[in-house]
């Protein structure tokens, strides 16, 4: 075997010793692994990439066997190379193979190609093909993510569809139950006890005077008691109602950040309203884990110019992931969400702590990364998103240790101006 600034195998009449020293040079120090060997894979000439490569993809073996590490590795070449193109012509082009250990645990890829020079002769190009190997995986890793993704969205917006509809038939009954103003029963008691008073001489005949004189009695409390439940059947009611109108707001929320990317106009938003609706939304969560929530946001303040539906879901986000983090370190009785809005300058600053244990170095470099989570089923991608959110208003996110501690602050900041 010869290395190419050595050989003459490739040189021409038409070339001198000089240019032909150099071509060969050149050839021998490309970063492509060039090779040509006889049909059955001894080799005459090599470069240096395909050395190296060889070298690793066989640590101590034969380097002269070039086919027959191939075919070791790519069982499927043989076939190819037995059905030779016509001479000039390509065995295969750029066909990515697997370089492994005996263990099956992949050491790189390299691209390879096989054309047929003459009856003796095949030139054997190789490239190291690693990162594009991986840059396509992760290409691939990304479509299918999206795809599942995609899915998810599409049965939750399938979800949200029906869960609409069973709450507009429910709030329809509701509004037919309030809207019934009169019980006929209690105009039957009513009319009863008006009867007894009436009639009280022919009662007291058949009941005696005692219990003819408490039946009107006994009546009027019924019916003082069927009032006061009516009353309070119909508080209810309205409640429900609006209950229901609030869950319907809740629920075109969802639809329209589930369809994805669909933003909704910017408009004045109160802070008090803006984050008193994110705590209905996040309330039953910190029931289910024992946890307090408390707000500090004075009506005072100045409205936002915001996507509301955007900040809502940063909101609850920020929440949820304090409530979840207090879940895994925190004492029961120490777990509590705080919600703090105030003003500095020409900006509004929203803050969310928790009482959990806080957060590392480690994580606090990492925490806006895409795909990076602390939590054990978590997707790494809320922090992330909700950055953007608040960069796209001309605002910012950021997570800090809480201080004093324990727990973790996040700051949302909102100018109060909208950018252009």
């Amino acid at each position: 075997m010869s290395s190419l600034h050595r050989g003459d195998h490739l040189t021409t009449e038409a070339t001198s010793g000089d240019e032909q020293e150099q071509l060969l040079e050149l050839l021998y120090r490309t970063a492509a692994g060039i090779i040509t060997c006889d049909p059955q894979g001894q080799v005459h000439l090599i470069n240096a990439a395909a050395s190296r490569i060889l070298q690793e993809a066989n640590p101590g073996g034969d380097a002269l066997d070039v086919l027959g590490l191939l075919i070791r590795h790519d069982p499927a070449l043989r076939s190819l190379l037995d059905a030779p193109p016509p001479l000039g012509g390509t065995i295969c082009q750029d066909r990515r193979v697997r370089i492994s250990r005996a263990n099956g645990l992949t050491l790189f890829f390299i691209d390879v190609t096989i054309g047929k020079i003459d009856d003796k002769t095949l030139l054997i190009t190789l490239r190291d093909a690693t990162q594009i190997e991986k840059a396509e995986q992760i290409a691939r890793e990304a479509l299918i993510e999206q795809a599942v993704h995609q899915s998810r969205l599409e049965a939750a917006a399938s979800v949200l569809h029906d869960i609409g509809n069973a709450m507009t038939g429910i709030g329809t009954h509701l509004a037919e139950m309030v809207g019934e103003q009169q019980w006929p029963e209690l105009k039957q008691i009513s009319m009863l006890a008006q009867l007894v008073r009436d009639q009280q001489s022919a009662f007291a005949t058949v009941l005696g005077p005692r219990r003819a004189s408490a039946l009107p009695q006994f009546l009027q409390a019924l019916e003082e008691t069927l009032l006061r439940r009516r009353e309070e059947n119909l508080q209810r009611a309205q409640g429900m109602v609006v209950a229901v109108a609030h869950v319907q707001e809740i629920l075109d929320i969802q639809r329209r950040y589930v369809r994805g990317g669909t933003s909704t106009p910017r408009v004045n938003v109160q802070l008090f309203d803006l984050v008193s609706a994110v705590v209905s939304l996040t309330e039953t969560q910190a029931r289910k884990l024992r946890a307090g929530m408390r707000i500090i946001v004075p009506r005072t303040l100045p409205p936002v110019v915001v996507d509301q539906t955007q900040i809502t879901q940063v909101l609850i986000n920020l929440v949820k992931n304090g409530l979840e983090a207090m879940a895994f370190n925190a004492e029961q009785d120490q777990r509590q969400v705080e919600i703090e809005a105030m003003l500095q300058g020409s900006n509004v600053v929203i803050a969310v702590r928790d009482t959990a244990t806080g957060l590392s170095p480690q994580d606090m470099s990492k925490l806006f990364q895409h795909g990076y989570t602390t939590k054990p089923n978590g997707s790494g991608i809320g922090l992330a998103s909700s950055r953007l959110i608040a960069e796209s208003h001309g605002g910012s996110l950021e997570l800090r240790p809480r201080e004093p501690g324990p727990g973790a602050e996040a700051e949302l900041r909102l100018p109060l101006s909208p950018k252009s």
